[in-house]
């Protein structure tokens, strides 16, 4: 879906660009307001660039998460590995058990009402 042109924020700024007399002239013929096809397209082309520098930039994340994961295995995996082998020592030491038992717990310890 495309995006609209960024409004303009900035105060206007003077410049002169050039363009052919023909093409100038069959604007004007249309009622073409050449300021703002002048301000849109480098708009355009400002999004333009910096979507394709975002994804590059997402590309590169990817493939350094797919590296990790190729090296050392995924979260997933590893979470379903040790809930499998039944190790609940995570578990047993959650805030929730742990002030059941009566035992402090950072945010019991230093969060107490009252």
């Amino acid at each position: 879906m495309p995006r609209s042109v960024p409004k303009a924020k900035g105060p206007k700024r003077t410049v002169s660009p050039t363009i052919d007399s023909d093409i100038y002239r069959q604007a004007r013929e249309l009622n073409v307001n050449a300021s703002r096809v002048a301000e849109e397209a480098p708009a355009n082309e400002v999004e333009r660039r910096l979507a394709e520098t975002l994804a590059a930039e997402i590309r590169a994340d990817l493939a350094a998460a797919n590296e990790y994961v190729d090296k050392n295995g995924s979260f997933a995996e590893l979470a379903r590995e040790h809930f499998a082998a039944g190790d609940d020592a995570v578990l047993m030491s959650s805030p929730i058990r742990l002030r059941a038992r009566g035992m402090p717990t950072r945010m019991s310890s230093c969060c107490k009402r009252g």
